[in-house]
C-alpha cells in the first residue's frame, strides 16, 4: 500500500496557506478600509471624495444696486481660496451677455477680475441691469468645489448723481 502522508501534508499546507491569506485580507480591510472596492453600483470604481472645504465667494465689487462704471471698469469677485482662472475651472456668465476677459493678479490669487473685452464688446452699457453669476461646479486647483451659484447684480447708471424719490 502506498504511503499517503506526504500528499495529505501538502493539502493541509495548501488549506492553511489559503486560510492565512483570507485572514490577512480581512485584517487589511478592517484597518485600512475598502478603498478601490466596488461600492455596489457595479462599475468597480470608488466614488470620488467630496471636497471638505467648499469654494465660496466672500466679496464682489461693485457692491450695491446702482453704479456708475466706465465702459471698461473691471468687476472683482473674491473667493475664500486661491483660484486659477487660466485653468478654466471658474464658470461665470453675464446677462445681458457681453464678451469679457477674466484674469487674476499675482498679488491677489483669491480674486477674479472680469473686464469687458476691448475688441469684442462696447463694455458696460449705461442704463443696463447686469447680472453676473459664478456657477456651482467652479473649483480650485485643489479640487474644492463651489456648492451653489453666487449672483451679483447692478445697474450701470449714466450718472453718479442719483436722486432717490422721497
Amino acid at each position: 500500500m502506498k504511503d499517503l502522508r506526504p500528499i495529505l501534508k501538502s493539502k493541509r499546507t495548501l488549506i492553511t496557506s489559503a486560510a492565512t491569506v483570507t485572514l490577512l485580507i480581512a485584517v487589511y480591510l478592517v484597518f485600512f478600509g475598502s478603498a478601490g472596492v466596488d461600492r455596489g453600483n457595479g462599475d468597480g470604481i470608488t466614488p470620488p471624495v467630496v471636497a471638505v472645504n467648499p469654494l465660496n465667494v466672500v466679496e464682489s465689487e461693485p457692491s450695491g444696486a446702482i453704479q456708475y462704471l466706465n465702459s471698461r471698469f473691471p468687476v472683482k469677485i473674491k473667493f475664500d481660496q486661491k483660484i486659477d482662472p487660466e485653468a478654466r475651472t471658474i464658470f461665470i456668465s453675464i446677462e445681458p451677455a457681453i464678451a469679457f476677459e477674466k484674469y487674476t493678479l499675482t498679488s491677489d490669487p483669491t480674486s477674479v477680475w472680469l473686464e469687458p473685452s476691448p475688441t469684442l464688446s462696447n463694455g458696460w452699457e449705461f442704463d443696463t441691469n447686469y447680472t453676473i453669476t459664478v456657477t456651482s461646479g467652479s473649483r480650485t486647483q485643489e479640487g474644492n468645489v463651489m456648492k451653489g451659484n453666487y449672483t451679483l447684480s447692478f445697474i450701470n447708471s449714466i450718472s453718479d448723481n442719483i436722486v432717490y424719490p422721497d
